[in-house]
């Protein structure tokens, strides 16, 4: 399956900011997955091995240990005012949890636009749906797992900043499209 996302710009997204839309992506499918999927769910050793690898945003790899058929692959268009994000999975369940993240983000733009960091953060994370589909797996998840302090912080971390980078202010609207 194949969705394409469309971020409007209110101007041309500079190299940092349009970088950091594909990982913002990937992490929220790698949560998903990996909270939800019985073939993942157990696996202390995925987890450890993700944070090992590290969040840095040059990072463009799925977490190791994940199974080449599980894996999310992104393609990225920028334009002047938009850049088109193409999303494929063979797992349309998570693709779809994927859009209706991002495109409840989208709904929620009015209530966090201009808001700094700390606030859409906070904002964010109390609505009901964004609860549903990114958090409530995945904090259950951390706290089965015997992570030290410093790990779950990373971990909290990469799991939070797609709330940030997608809701940038310059980013003035996202679409999608169900391609295959």
């Amino acid at each position: 399956m194949q969705i394409e996302f469309e971020f409007t710009t209110s101007r041309t997204l500079d190299s940092t900011r349009l970088m950091k839309i594909p990982p913002a992506l990937e992490r929220a499918y790698y949560a998903q997955l990996l909270s939800i999927s019985a073939a993942y769910k157990e696996n202390d050793d995925i987890w450890l091995s993700w944070i090992q690898m590290g969040f840095s945003t040059a990072i463009r790899e799925a977490p190791p240990g994940t199974a080449r058929e599980d894996r999310i692959r992104i393609d990225t268009e920028p334009w002047d005012r938009w850049v088109k994000i193409r999303a494929e999975s063979e797992k349309p369940h998570y693709l779809r949890s994927l859009e209706s993240f991002v495109m409840r983000l989208d709904a929620l733009r009015p209530s966090y636009k201009g808001k700094d960091e700390e606030a859409r953060r906070n904002l964010l994370a109390a609505d009901s749906e964004i609860n549903q589909i990114l958090y409530q797996s995945i904090n259950s998840r951390i706290q089965e797992l015997s992570l030290r302090p410093a790990e779950v912080k990373l971990l909290t971390t990469a799991i939070n900043d797609p709330l940030i980078w997608l809701t940038d202010d310059e980013i003035t609207g996202i679409s999608s499209t169900v391609l295959s």
